[in-house]
């Protein structure tokens, strides 16, 4: 695997990309991916070299991702060389679809560290059932991603994977704690990713990265072999550029063929509620014990385009609803967020 990845750094390393570029290959989805293996212009070993490539090039810049799948080319050669393909039949859903698996969910064969050295040779001999699903549709994960430590949000690194940095600014993060997963996609090493969320791990990486991120539902689907922070608020869900990747992804880990019908379908817009806290649209001072004292303000360009966007919701006719917090009740809600105590988080005894 050493061989193959210094070949590729080799063929590369002149390449002078943008780490984030508009060109037609990296904005791929899966529709266009399976449309190009339909034309039979590229075959499967050829989408999964030319992602392989493209996380060799820039992973040493923004570090996205820890290790490589060393299986991922031998995986898309069974499917070129299987029956199925010389049908053309697809395998399934996400037939040749790159993944990129947060590091503390196992992939079979593939280290999952959490992001710290004493998981290093971690290896788990299956998989957690949400890739399991993923990879029965076609799906092969070429790379695991860089993540906070042991996913504990506030760290934005790892001793795995250094700092993950954002592919549109690199002075700026990718925010955590699964920095990888976000980072990974939005400067196209993958087309689907999948990250873990107890408190917002999911959502505002993808936020920082341009992306949609989902955070699920507790226990649905399963988090069986992922390592675990709070039982109680722990998720696992899918990262995608594409709306309509990330739905499909979804309704495969959920086994609900339905989920992609449904959420075509027009909804009436007076229908739908949307509630704002006021608060977090101007300064505010907290004292937490977890945080001390701090002041909160948001950036005036962000300012500007949440309330165009209420703006835009008003206007569809959507119900917005304002609402404000004393000084106590803001307090306690910033506590809330930003407190899980001792006993609530799973330690891993080493």
């Amino acid at each position: 695997m050493k061989a193959i990845i210094l070949l590729y750094v080799i063929i590369s390393i002149l390449r002078s990309e943008s780490v984030y570029s508009k060109g037609t290959l990296s904005e791929f989805k899966v529709s266009a991916i399976h449309e190009l293996l339909k034309k039979g212009g590229w075959n499967c070993t050829d989408v999964i070299e030319y992602f392989i490539k493209r996380a060799v090039t820039y992973n040493p810049i923004i570090k996205a991702l820890i290790n490589f799948n060393p299986k991922a080319q031998v995986e898309a050669y069974d499917l070129d060389a299987s029956s199925i393909m010389k049908k053309k039949v697809f395998k399934g859903q996400l037939h040749c679809i790159p993944l990129i698996i947060k590091d503390n969910i196992d992939v079979a064969g593939v280290p999952s560290t959490g992001g710290i050295k004493a998981l290093r040779y971690s290896i788990p001999n299956k998989d957690a059932p949400a890739i399991d699903k993923l990879r029965k549709e076609g799906a092969i994960a070429i790379a695991k991603a860089n993540m906070a430590e042991m996913a504990t949000g506030d760290l934005e690194n790892s001793e795995m994977g250094g700092q993950c940095l954002n592919p549109f600014d690199l002075k700026r993060t990718c925010g955590s704690s699964s920095s990888g997963s976000c980072g990974g996609i939005s400067s196209a090493m993958a087309i689907i990713s999948l990250g873990t969320d107890t408190g917002g791990s999911i959502l505002q990486p993808a936020s920082f990265n341009g992306l949609f991120g989902m955070r699920t539902s507790v226990g649905y689907p399963k988090t069986e072999g992922i390592i675990p922070l709070f039982d109680k608020q722990d998720v696992v869900g899918p990262i995608a550029k594409h709306l309509d990747d990330l739905v499909l992804a979804y309704s495969i880990m959920v086994d609900n063929k339905t989920i992609q019908e449904n959420y075509l379908k027009k909804v009436d817009p007076s229908k739908l509620k949307l509630g704002y806290f006021t608060n977090f649209f101007s300064t505010f001072n907290i004292t937490s014990p977890k945080l001390n004292n701090k002041t909160y303000y948001l950036d005036s360009d962000i300012k500007e385009i949440m309330l165009n966007t209420i703006k835009k919701f008003k206007s569809l006719n959507i119900n917005v609803i304002e609402n404000s917090l004393n000084q106590t009740e803001l307090t306690e809600l910033i506590n809330a967020i930003y407190t899980i105590t001792d006993q609530d988080v799973q330690t891993i005894c080493l």
